[in-house]
């Protein structure tokens, strides 16, 4: 454990307790797929986070590696968050809200092409 470097970014919103178990299912959808760091429910309060870790010995942890480990952990919590407040305040099945962000980000992709 003393030679593993945490970065935590905690959401400000916490989830009912109704809301739980569709959460994680959206997080085991999205954890699935993403290739460095993971979401993580606290069952007993609700606190959302997502997790970049790393791993530290015999290295040296840069400047540059936590800028990298910040940039990924607010990049993927701005992600997924509109699908996490749909399924707590929308009602939302998991897969709807996961389906509405690949989607959104399919429209965002093309618009940029188009306007190149």
């Amino acid at each position: 454990v003393d030679d593993i470097f945490a970065l935590y970014y905690t959401s400000p919103t916490k989830i009912d307790e109704r809301h739980r178990p569709a959460v994680v299912e959206y997080f085991m959808r999205i954890n699935y797929n993403v290739m460095l760091g993971h979401f993580d429910l606290d069952q007993r309060d609700g606190e959302v986070r997502f997790k970049v870790s790393t791993i530290t010995k015999g290295s040296f942890l840069s400047i540059e590696m936590v800028q990298h480990m910040i940039g990924v952990a607010t990049n993927t919590m701005d992600k997924f968050f509109p699908g996490l407040m749909a399924i707590q305040y929308g009602n939302k099945t998991p897969l709807e809200a996961l389906n509405e962000i690949n989607n959104e980000a399919t429209v965002q992709r093309s618009s940029e092409q188009g306007a190149r």
